[in-house]
């Protein structure tokens, strides 16, 4: 046995006969029969298991699913941080604009 204190050879500490007396115990331990049928008893549990596994597990299949929050976070992103468009200014707007600057034109005085 190697020593995990890395003792000489021959010696031994409290750590090593702990360790040794839990391979003498378990040498002793006589292992119970494994009970006919077992194999397929286990095989029939496990298939019940990933029967109940839902669709939307299956498809957020663990490489999927950071793609798909990445991808989910990033349109977020986009959608909240998009600038608003300009609308297009309408000709009575501009109109409106033109007559406001002869309005103003005719409010400056003339001595100027």
């Amino acid at each position: 046995m190697i020593c995990p204190n890395k003792h000489e050879p021959g010696v031994e500490c409290a750590d090593c006969r702990g360790f040794a007396a839990v391979w003498e115990r378990l040498d002793e331990f006589a292992a119970p029969e494994v009970t006919p049928g077992f194999d397929a008893r286990l095989y029939a549990r496990i298939a019940a298991n990933e029967a109940r596994v839902l669709a939307w597990r299956r498809w957020l299949w663990p490489p999927v699913a950071p793609v798909a929050a990445a991808v989910a976070l990033a349109a977020l992103v986009l959608f909240i941080h998009t600038p608003p468009t300009a609308k297009p200014a309408s000709t009575t707007e501009i109109e409106q604009v033109a007559q406001a600057v002869d309005d103003l034109d005719l409010l400056t005085p003339i001595d100027r």
